[in-house]
């Protein structure tokens, strides 16, 4: 990728592009859907995980609900990143 090196020394700016702002989003993306399907399995696969204690539906709903609190957890993660990175400029 032409310009996705970040030679800016820790300050987060891309060469020839600009701010890095969205390079995280190409893994992002991956590392939601697999958190997704892991928790789905772990909480609806009969043998392997709960499944057994709790009905299929159920199962579902705290597999969402388990990948939306990592969600939130990594955007707030970034904001504080961010944010200690705007301090120290």
């Amino acid at each position: 990728l032409h310009g996705g090196a970040d030679d800016s020394g820790g300050r987060g700016v891309c060469k020839d592009t600009g701010p890095c702002k969205a390079w995280y989003w190409i893994t992002l993306v991956p590392a939601l859907f697999m958190t997704m399907v892991t928790s789905c399995f772990i909480f609806v696969a009969e043998k392997e995980g709960l499944g057994s204690l709790l009905p299929r539906t159920v199962g579902y709903v705290l597999g969402g609900v388990v990948t939306a609190a990592v969600t939130v957890m990594f955007f707030l993660y970034a904001a504080r990143q961010k944010k200690n990175n705007a301090n120290m400029q």
